[in-house]
């Protein structure tokens, strides 16, 4: 009897340890990454038009008489995703990679499955707003959270963890992925983003302070509505512009370059003006392939 009471009791031990193996393998299975990287900028802000995250809004305008304008896009539409879960917070990482997911589901479907990218048109191809298949693209933001490890060890997600869950969602729909800088010595270099935009690639911007511009023009004048951000942001630029403005002598007016970005919102949508509030840590050409 007692060789029997001992046989029970060790075999209940042993589905114990059984039961809590299992369960720790489980947790460490579906645990999101968390980085273990020091040093690296989180990137967390979410766009708005609010003043209450530090937004400083410039507005002001000038006249002009002729201008020149070079442009150089990938295509004349792109993804604009942003986020529609409350649930999530500082979610600017996970909408940018997103966002390059929405551009490339043109080429491969199976990266947003059951939602189309857009339509061809006799001007080009033009990408679904984010209101057309919102369900499919929210959760393509949702899976990112997770795979990049959003807010698991600071508020936001680092470059590394950017770059690695995008990674991990791409190839699980077995697609390959590239980065390549386009920076030099520490500054964003115009030949080596321009010829990734020629090539068709976007380019991921992490930014420590930001702008979000608006240019309006109407009969010669100019008016500009600048929103400066001082929060750390991704956005991806999908070409650039440089427009220069001239009085009637032929004298410049005004200059800029002017990156054509997602911004991640809803509410926000215009360029990012270089050398205008804010600074860009870092800038990957992302190739999927």
């Amino acid at each position: 009897m007692k060789e029997m009471k001992l046989t029970k009791q060790i075999s209940i031990i042993l589905v114990i340890v059984l039961v809590s193996l299992m369960t720790v393998g489980t947790a460490a299975f579906l645990a999101p990454r968390a980085s273990a990287d020091v040093g690296y900028a989180y990137y967390s802000a979410d766009t708005s038009y609010s003043d209450d995250d530090g937004t400083v809004v410039e507005q002001y305008s000038f006249a002009y008489d002729h201008k020149e304008v070079q442009l150089h896009r990938i295509n004349t539409t792109y993804p604009e995703f942003y986020n529609t879960n409350n649930a999530l917070t500082n979610t600017c990482a996970n909408v940018a990679g997103a966002n390059i997911v929405g551009f490339y589901d043109r080429y491969y479907d199976e990266l947003i499955p059951d939602s189309t990218a857009g339509v061809v048109r006799p001007n080009g191809y033009t990408y679904y707003p984010m209101s057309l298949n919102r369900t499919q693209k929210q959760a393509v933001i949702d899976e990112l959270y997770v795979s990049m490890g959003t807010n698991t060890v600071q508020p936001g997600t680092s470059q590394p963890d950017f770059e690695e869950g995008l990674a991990d969602y791409v190839t699980s729909r077995s697609r390959n992925i590239s980065y390549s800088s386009v920076m030099t010595n520490g500054v964003l270099d115009q030949t080596k983003y321009s010829a990734q935009f020629a090539a068709g690639y976007p380019v991921a911007l992490f930014l420590s302070g930001y702008n979000v511009t608006v240019i309006m023009d109407s009969n010669g004048t100019i008016s500009i509505t600048q929103y400066n951000y001082t929060g750390n942001h991704i956005m991806v630029a999908f070409g650039y512009e440089i427009i220069t403005y001239y009085d009637a002598n032929n004298n410049v007016v005004r200059s800029y370059t002017l990156m054509v970005v997602a911004s991640g919102s809803s509410l926000v949508k215009g360029y990012y003006v270089l050398n205008e509030g804010g600074s860009v840590n870092a800038a990957e050409a992302v190739i999927i392939s």
